[in-house]
């Protein structure tokens, strides 16, 4: 697997070489990660610093990776992140995914590296910070798992099995999965986004569909096994998108309603940061959009089989996810008509597919 040609993004390599390790596979690609690695040291010395020095995350898993394969990577590369006094700039701080890397980098320091050992100092002091004040509990769990120990410290294989249980965090931390008649999927959705895009450029999307296919896994249970008829009415009013109006649900409901609710936020807030387009109204108009469904009669259901299917939610969200910020201007002109021809198609094909199964507990079918 020539993964060095299908990334070029040097941030990207990086961050990629820095996964195999942790996942305790990287010697399946040894030749791989020395070229890719080789070639960033090499046009770091030539004046070009792949990293751009205003990136302190990049700069700080570079130095790492570097100095971890053998390679002379100079304290100095830090230099531009610390004031006259030779202190971190303590804007850095806002951060916390930046100066857990600076922790991590800091560690391999040698004898009489000041500058390294006051990143270490300065990391350290905010990430202690950060865990008693953070509410994100994901990244709350791998900030205390860093300083009890740093990566550099850790057996790579003990590491490893820690890192697998990373990915299943978010399903956890919801609370969703406790709930008795909800179905843990989170395996079989992530399957379902590597069909759809497996290139390693859309790791991201495949990440926030995979939360996505999970969550509406869940709400579709809510409706067809545990909700009553009240409560599925109370749960179906979203028009507010209004986080108080909750406390009227069960809590079973409060989880589902709160977790779509941030999850459409923070999808939301990544798209602004990341593309600057806020794409707040159309993520959540979708999440309405099927948060309102209902069974159709005969004579309506293929004008709302489409919509049923959660195709239009699905494929909004990779629009947003995958696309780049020129298109984005393009969306108020889009033909609704193609979403919903491609909606219907796979409406069409799960029902050919299921109903043979879905036969004997349906006979008017």
């Amino acid at each position: 697997m020539m993964f060095h040609r299908l990334v070029v993004d040097p941030l990207e390599q990086l961050k990629l070489i820095d996964v195999l390790q942790r996942l305790g596979v990287s010697y399946h690609f040894e030749h791989e990660i020395r070229s890719i690695l080789e070639n960033i040291y090499n046009t770091h010395h030539s004046g070009d610093h792949v990293c751009k020095k205003q990136s302190l995350y990049a700069t700080a898993l570079e130095s790492r990776l570097l100095r971890q394969h053998g390679y002379k990577v100079p304290q100095e590369t830090f230099k531009s992140f610390t004031n006259e006094n030779g202190d971190f700039k303590e804007c850095l701080c806002n951060n916390t995914e930046e100066v857990l890397a600076l922790y991590e980098a800091s560690f391999l320091l040698i004898e009489g590296e000041s500058i390294l050992e006051e990143a270490r100092h300065f990391a350290t002091k905010h990430l202690n910070d950060y865990v008693e004040k953070s509410k994100d509990q994901n990244l709350c769990a791998m900030v205390n798992h860093a300083l009890e120990l740093p990566l550099h410290w850790r057996m790579i294989r003990l590491e490893a099995r820690w890192f697998i249980d990373v990915y299943a965090w978010w399903w956890k931390s919801t609370g969703l999965g406790e709930l008795s008649f909800a179905r843990d999927r989170v395996v079989e959705s992530f399957l379902w986004t590597v069909g759809a895009t497996f290139e390693p450029q859309f790791g991201y999307k495949r990440r926030m569909v995979t939360r996505l296919y999970a969550l509406i896994t869940t709400i579709d249970n809510v409706y067809d096994v545990n909700g009553t008829l009240d409560e599925l009415e109370l749960f179906t009013d979203v028009e507010r998108w209004d986080i108080n109006a909750m406390e009227q649900l069960p809590h079973y409901m409060q989880l589902c309603f709160l977790t779509l609710y941030n999850s459409i936020s923070e999808k939301a807030f990544n798209i602004l940061k990341e593309k600057g387009f806020n794409s707040v109204r159309y993520l959540k108009r979708e999440a309405k959009w099927y948060c309102k469904r209902y069974t159709p009669s005969l004579l309506e259901y293929l004008g709302n089989a489409w919509i049923t299917i959660t195709g239009p939610n699905i494929l909004v969200h990779s629009y947003f996810l995958v696309t780049n910020p020129k298109a984005l201007e393009l969306l108020e002109e889009y033909d609704p008509d193609i979403i919903r021809w491609i909606a219907l198609i796979v409406r069409l094909t799960y029902d050919l597919g299921t109903s043979t199964v879905c036969k004997p507990f349906f006979p008017n079918l």
